[in-house]
């Protein structure tokens, strides 16, 4: 019986190192879609409150903006999937939040544009997940 080499394939056929790969790609995709796509603008609502950049219901329609463009995305993902490869889509979302969170750094903009970022960021966290 020959032992199995770390280059050895998968029963899938792909080498073990390229599983390697692809599952931590598929954990860092689930942590940017529902972690910062999704869910790391709520635990900052009360410091954001707090330190006066929104009221509390400012803050809340920023929440519920994001959950829209988060079922948005889940919609979308399938019939741009079909025009656009998946891992091209995946990249773009992930790059879509984390430029949301980049322009939402700047204390002195308008609401709207708070609004609009976290709606992107919806957005990009549901195609992440659902692709």
């Amino acid at each position: 019986m020959a032992r199995s080499s770390p280059e050895s394939s998968s029963p899938t056929g792909m080498p073990a190192a390229r599983i390697g790969m692809a599952t931590v790609a598929a954990a860092s995709a689930v942590m940017v879609g529902i972690g910062l796509g999704r869910f790391a603008f709520d635990p900052l609502q009360p410091a954001l409150v707090s330190a006066g950049w929104f009221h509390s219901g400012g803050s809340a329609r920023l929440a519920s903006a994001n959950l829209t463009g988060y079922l948005l995305g889940a919609l979308i993902a399938a019939p741009l999937s079909r025009r656009i490869a998946a891992r091209n889509l995946i990249r773009a979302a992930m790059l879509a939040i984390a430029v949301s969170f980049l322009v939402c750094a700047a204390e002195e903009s308008p609401f709207g544009w708070f609004l609009g970022w976290r709606v992107v960021s919806g957005v990009a966290g549901g195609v992440i997940m659902t692709l």
